[in-house]
């Protein structure tokens, strides 16, 4: 009697923590897409993204741990790193719009900021204007 009362503890055992919802990524990417920028007032910010015809498949892609705090130091690699694959050598002053998470209506709130945790895998867009 005892090893079947056993047996049943370990099973039931098993089976919480097999579906256990403390499952996690033990490592998240972190994905940039360029994109123009285009008029839409219906949108928070005003604009919107578009597929850029001149940079149709420039992405870069980032691989953290689980909860990365996104620093300074990364945020400013990310902007001079992507100005230059971008815009190089071309003498215009362009400046830095912003990492957004939804192409079609970037808002304030889903931008990628300094400070911000990253708990999933993420694909922002960004553009620069000027």
């Amino acid at each position: 009697m005892k090893k079947i009362s056993l047996c049943s503890v370990i099973f039931l055992t098993c089976l919480c923590f097999g579906c256990s919802p403390n499952d996690y990524q033990e490592t998240i990417i972190i994905s940039f897409r360029y994109m123009q920028l285009i008029s839409d007032q219906s949108s928070e910010t005003g604009f919107s993204f578009w597929e850029d015809s001149q940079y149709p498949n420039l992405v870069h892609r980032y691989s953290y741990g689980y909860g990365h705090r996104v620093t300074q130091e990364e945020y400013d690699l990310y902007i001079d790193m992507f100005r230059h694959t971008i815009f190089d050598d071309d003498g215009e002053d362009k400046s830095f719009v912003g990492f957004y998470l939804d192409m079609k209506k970037p808002s304030e709130d889903r931008m990628l900021k300094v400070g911000k945790k990253i708990y999933e895998d993420s694909f922002f867009y960004y553009s620069f204007e000027g």
